[in-house]
């Protein structure tokens, strides 16, 4: 759908895990999501899912209803923050 895979950060292919991750543009903003999910991953001994787009995505098996309900939202949250799908339809 786009002339360029690259991310304006110029740091990498913006897909999930560039944008979730890594993505300069969004390194203050995803200290919020980073803390929340940390949390709960943490506490279900889970933090090597810490970096896994499908845990943010879809949540995980080992972790209660409301902790990957709390997760999703987090993950929404940083969407909505990043504002990078504003002018999106």
């Amino acid at each position: 759908d786009t002339p360029d895979a690259s991310c304006n950060c110029r740091r990498g292919v913006e897909d999930e895990k560039h944008f979730l991750f890594d993505c300069l543009n969004f390194a203050r903003v995803r200290v919020t999501l980073a803390a929340k999910v940390l949390t709960i991953l943490t506490k279900h001994n889970l933090v090597q899912l810490a970096n896994n787009v499908d845990f943010y995505i879809y949540g995980h098996t080992s972790v209660t209803l409301d902790d990957n309900k709390k997760v999703l939202l987090a993950t929404i949250q940083y969407i909505k923050s990043t504002k990078r799908f504003k002018n999106v339809l």
